[in-house]
């Protein structure tokens, strides 16, 4: 191009092909790139559903027809993990919610 021989033009010309050629490997990546993260959310949701409850369904389970009242929570401590209490010694009252059950 300095020495007169290709113009702005060409050079211009060959890197637009070159990024032409190399755009189906890029989509490829991609389409690799969400297959993989797809294939971990997969494990991680199947393992998910195939670990044991923690607490198990009743044998004899009893429908509330109208239920009424309150539920109370007292000295509630919570945390993600035993080194970081995001909750210590709360105590509150839920009153019932008005609803329709459809």
């Amino acid at each position: 191009m300095l020495n007169g021989t290709m113009t702005v033009g060409v050079v211009q010309e060959f890197f637009q092909y070159v990024n032409q050629t190399a755009e189906p490997l890029t989509q490829a990546s991609y389409i690799i790139n969400t297959f993989q993260s797809a294939l971990g959310s997969d494990y991680r949701t199947f393992k998910l559903l195939d670990s044991e409850e923690e607490i198990g369904d009743t044998k004899t389970p009893v429908t509330l027809e109208s239920p009424k009242g309150a539920i109370y929570f007292e000295h509630v401590i919570f945390s993600y993990t035993p080194f970081k209490l995001l909750m210590k010694d709360i105590s509150f009252k839920v009153n019932q919610l008005d609803y329709e059950i459809l």
